[in-house]
């Protein structure tokens, strides 16, 4: 037995950075392509996150490749993602936001993209109904996160 270091324990910083960068390429797509959905009038918008999900795993691949991983190691960064972003919505299932602020205009801002409202080409809509108690949160909080769980929602149904 020698002292030096396994060729396996070398690859594993390169999995975890390569995990790392392939689920913030995931999150960059999917903000990316909601908006471009919204862009387009909300073409496919329910396939944005899955076609977010299979781009970064592919980007992931590269990356694994271009860092040196060979053969069966390709693949465990995609694996490992999978694994954590199948857990995180899993154990996030079990957890209801039930603050004011969440009940009230975010989960509403989030519902309402998925549907069928655009704020890139309708900023000031008129809420009737249900929605008009929260208009003015609507209109003017920021509404990054919620483009990004608005596709979310229009793949799963859930929040």
């Amino acid at each position: 037995m020698g002292g030096g270091v396994s060729e396996r324990s070398l690859h594993i910083p390169i999995v975890c950075w390569n995990t790392s960068a392939t689920i913030a390429a995931f999150l960059c797509l999917l903000q990316l392509g909601a908006m471009a959905s919204l862009l387009v009038h909300r073409s496919a918008f329910a396939f944005i996150a899955p076609m977010a999900l299979m781009a970064a795993l592919l980007i992931g691949y590269w990356l694994a490749r271009r860092e040196g991983l060979r053969g069966s190691t390709c693949w465990y960064p995609g694996g490992l993602t999978l694994i954590l972003l199948t857990s995180s919505l899993l154990l996030s299932a079990f957890f209801c936001d039930f603050s004011w602020d969440g009940q009230w205009y975010h989960q509403t801002g989030i519902i309402l993209i998925a549907h069928d409202w655009n704020p890139l080409s309708e900023p000031m809509r008129d809420f009737t109904g249900s929605q008009f108690h929260c208009q003015l949160w609507l209109r003017h909080y920021a509404k990054g996160p919620w483009y990004a769980a608005a596709a979310i929602f229009a793949t799963t149904g859930q929040i």
